[in-house]
């Protein structure tokens, strides 16, 4: 279920929430304030975007049904691949 993007994508978005919240516990400049909680911001949504890229894709087959068997034949069969009748 995990693999390494998606905890590397929750890590940076942890890190990008920590670097958005680090006026409350450390006091900073006004320009060190800006600059560190838009770099929060910036970490935080390339976090978001590495942990979806390490998400499974679904893929999605396209399938044709036997009418008279109801086997699950792919979408390019012409035949039924256990009755062996015409799909058309």
């Amino acid at each position: 279920m995990f693999n390494a993007r998606t905890v590397s994508g929750v890590l940076l978005c942890i890190l990008g929430i920590v670097l958005v919240k680090l006026q409350n516990f450390v006091e900073l400049k006004d320009m060190v304030l800006t600059l560190t909680y838009c770099t929060g911001i910036f970490v935080s949504f390339a976090g978001l975007a590495v942990f979806s890229s390490g998400l499974r894709k679904r893929i999605i087959q396209k399938i044709k049904i036997c009418p008279d068997c109801f086997y699950k034949n792919e979408a390019e069969d012409k035949i039924c691949r256990k009755c062996k009748k015409d799909l058309s």
